[in-house]
């Protein structure tokens, strides 16, 4: 049996709490964000800003630790085949779910029939030969008491036995405040202490250990007969950091569903899988709502850009029995069989899949953070600077924060130096038998980038996995003192 207070250092980590050794989401709409904002915490470094690091992943599937800012409007993700691209995403995914309180029983393996589900199932999360993993979201910060102050949140899960897995660990501190320290002693039931915003000692519940207790913060403050204004803040303060937590929205645009009637709804939200993406358009083109009308437009706009043939709008075959299909309308009038919509029956896969990427950057809440993996799987290279402009420019507009990934080399070229910098590689390090997440920025690679080619080229040419090798920087160093004895 796991017991939290067992200690190990991890190679390279000092003085993290480390465990011994053991996500798709089904069809769900996007949740608007509410509560209180979060902010990055901006760090000064010399003459330059450094937004620092948000969500961090400790001995979970392949990566022994890695982090990462999704605080940046655009951020590209790319690796190699099994690098762990798809584990970090899980991660992020898995954070949200448990900040939002599903329930562990119900976390199951992919088609499992689970309100959540990732791949292998909460068992197979912790990294090889450990029994637990950690997610976390730091360095951030807001507003409670009048002040901003920063946040650092953990949420520790354990195998107990062979099939057990249960909430080990979690706190919630905010400033120098420790809102809730949770501890399970081996059981299914969780001590937790918790900050009673009054005078002595903090006082202390138990409560179940099969959801997180930052879903159930309402129900601990609860306890307290202490009242205060502090106190009377902070679950609206602590629902503020749920609320981000769970604004995470993985995008995967399936096109074989998109290509079916759908129930008209009045205001429909984009669901995960884009099935719903007709209703989503058809909505849009209300009558008398100048906002709605407007992001059609700009919808329209990019998307015609993308297949070969031209066309003038989107259009739409509704029925008797309130159900929709969108579609393409020709510039010349005419579709398919003489009729004047091409419907989505007949769009190509590619077509399809930017055009329910665009409307989710156009639709999804203000502030909400979307990830999307193979997003450029089916377009054409030449249409790759499109994208990375329409991603660049809805992230701006509408305040969001875009994680995409890729192995599209025209997609990398297509990359300008600042978002090659926050661009992130999932690589290997034999040395450490894990994965890890290197920002590029932090390699100083970005305008040696542009000079010879772009990122793209760089990958393609093995360069890259070149420059991370560790015995990179001495073989350059022998590489440039032979070449200046050869002058001599």
């Amino acid at each position: 049996m796991l017991h939290r207070k067992r200690r190990v250092i991890g190679v390279g980590l000092p003085g993290r709490r480390l465990f011994q050794r053991e996500v798709s989401r089904k069809n769900e709409e996007i949740a608007p964000h509410t509560g209180l904002a979060i902010e990055a915490r901006i760090i000064e470094s010399g003459s330059s800003c450094v937004e620092t690091v948000m969500h961090c992943l400790t001995d979970f599937k392949n990566f022994a630790h890695a982090e990462v800012n999704l605080f940046v409007p655009l951020t590209i993700l790319f690796g190699r085949n099994g690098s762990g691209k798809t584990n970090l995403i899980e991660g992020v995914e898995l954070l949200a779910a448990l900040a939002g309180g599903a329930p562990f029983n119900e976390i199951t393996d992919i088609g499992r029939g689970g309100t959540f589900e990732v791949r292998g199932g909460l068992r197979s999360c912790p990294r090889f030969g450990t029994s637990g993993f950690r997610l976390q979201f730091n360095r951030s910060s807001i507003t409670f008491d009048g002040m901003k102050q920063s946040i650092d949140y953990s949420i520790e899960v354990a195998s107990y036995g062979r099939h057990e897995v249960r909430l080990s660990a979690e706190r919630l501190k905010i400033g120098d405040r420790v809102f809730f320290d949770a501890e399970n002693r081996g059981g299914e039931i969780i001590d937790v202490r918790y900050d009673n915003f009054s005078p002595g000692t903090n006082p202390s519940c138990q409560v179940s250990s099969a959801r997180s207790v930052l879903s159930r913060y309402e129900e601990v403050i609860g306890n307290s007969r202490a009242q205060n204004a502090k106190r009377r803040k902070s679950p609206a303060t602590v629902g503020g950091v749920r609320d981000y937590l769970r604004s995470s929205y993985i995008f995967d645009p399936q096109s074989k569903l998109m290509r079916a009637y759908e129930r008209i709804e009045s205001q429909p939200r984009l669901s995960r899988n884009g099935a719903n993406l007709s209703a989503v358009l058809f909505a849009l083109q209300e009558e008398g709502d100048p906002e709605k009308k407007a992001t059609l437009q700009r919808i329209t706009e990019t998307i015609r850009r993308i297949p070969d043939e031209p066309f003038a709008e989107i259009g739409f075959a509704d029925t008797r029995l309130g159900d929709v299909m969108a579609g393409f309308i020709p510039e010349n009038g005419e579709g398919t069989n003489g009729g004047r919509l091409i419907d989505a029956r007949l769009l190509s896969h590619g077509t399809l899949r930017m055009l329910a990427v665009v409307t989710a950057l156009e639709t999804v809440p203000e502030r909400s953070r979307i990830v999307i993996e193979e997003f450029d799987n089916g377009l054409h290279p030449s249409r790759a600077k499109l994208l990375v402009q329409k991603l660049a420019e809805a992230a701006e507009r509408r305040k969001l924060n875009v994680l995409v990934t890729t192995h599209n080399p025209a997609f990398m070229d297509a990359l300008d130096e600042s978002q090659m910098n926050n661009a992130l590689l999932c690589h290997r390090d034999e040395s450490r038998g894990a994965s890890l997440v290197t920002r590029l920025g932090d390699l100083e690679l970005a305008g040696t980038l542009t000079l010879r080619g772009g990122l793209g080229s760089f990958v393609t040419s093995g360069a890259l996995e070149r420059h991370l090798a560790p015995d990179f920087a001495e073989k350059r160093t022998r590489t440039t003192r032979e070449w200046l004895e050869s002058l001599s």
